[in-house]
């Protein structure tokens, strides 16, 4: 029995080795809903071609050497949509069965909406793994309630490719926060932002206290930068500094005001992890302040243009 497809392109950015990438590919061809393509943005020296030749012929792969950032990378793949439909999906999440159907239901249950999907996980990465997923992702946890939101990560996005590209795309010249920049042009531009539980990711963690710790660093200096471009939650600790020394505070309430209202399951996990996320939340908050000593602007110095890519299928 054939199975539906739907007018939508799947854009993975994917840098390095990516590993995940073909039990991604894998995930998305077992949907109950198939996407029309799928495109992989990927860059740096270990090309993926091969491995993904023998995951799947059809995909898209558009290569360069050189390096990208996520925003870079996504862009690439947008220029070559031809659907109606864009999915933004990371090489590490891998979508659940029913992910990309659940998506496009809740786009369609109102006009000039997107959809952030949620985001569990598919490998813990231990405790400091599990650490970094709930502070990263804590705005979509599976467990949240489906609704109007003030963002969601692009790891797992759904948005009409016309919207999208009216926006201006991903913004370069950010390494981190390029989601939340798109998210506040689409609202801006009148697109209702919706959270769908159901349209679930699994991020595969990585373990170690080391990455863990370096990587909210650098989270919250792009979040301090990201917070002088546009208005989000928390934009005035960016503008007026002492409001920032007490960010952290308020961002482990509002995980943990989160679990105690709708994560009944998550409970004793989220106690466990409650010296991690603190730990976590404070070096967030320590890069958040560098962040409001780097770039007025939160331009990303010495960045080059991204040049046309090399464009080819996997197969042969």
């Amino acid at each position: 029995m054939p199975v539906a497809e739907a007018d939508v392109t799947v854009v993975i950015p994917s840098y390095g080795p990516s590993p995940h990438l073909p039990k991604v590919i894998a995930a998305l061809r077992t949907q109950t809903l198939h996407a029309k393509a799928i495109i992989v943005a990927h860059s740096g020296a270990a090309d993926p071609s091969g491995s993904l030749a023998r995951a799947d012929a059809a995909v898209q792969i558009l290569h360069r050497p050189q390096r990208l950032f996520a925003a870079g990378a996504r862009n690439l793949g947008l220029r070559e949509v031809r659907t109606e439909w864009v999915a933004f999906l990371d090489s590490d999440v891998v979508p659940a069965p029913g992910w990309l159907a659940a998506l496009l239901e809740a786009a369609r249950g109102a006009p000039n909406r997107f959809v952030a999907g949620s985001i569990g996980h598919a490998v813990s990465g231990g405790y400091w793994g599990l650490c970094l997923w709930a502070i990263e992702f804590s705005g979509v946890h599976p467990y949240l309630p489906d609704g109007e939101v003030q963002g969601g990560a692009s790891a797992n996005l759904l948005a009409r490719t016309a919207d999208v590209r009216r926006a201006g795309g991903f913004d370069e010249t950010f390494a981190a926060g390029e989601d939340s920049l798109l998210a506040a042009r689409l609202r801006e531009s009148g697109s209702g932002n919706w959270f769908c539980a159901a349209a679930r990711g699994a991020h595969v963690n990585i373990p170690g206290w080391r990455h863990c710790l370096s990587h909210l660093f650098w989270l919250g200096g792009w979040s301090a930068r990201c917070r002088r471009r546009v208005r989000l939650r928390g934009s005035a600790a960016a503008h007026v500094w002492p409001l920032a020394l007490g960010l952290w505070v308020a961002k482990l309430t509002l995980i943990y005001a989160r679990v105690l209202r709708w994560g009944k399951g998550q409970r004793l996990l989220f106690l466990a992890l409650l010296p991690g996320i603190t730990l976590g939340l404070l070096v967030w908050n320590c890069g958040f302040l560098r962040g409001l000593l780097g770039t007025a602007d939160g331009s990303l110095k010495g960045m080059q243009k991204v040049a046309a890519p090399t464009v080819r299928r996997a197969g042969p």
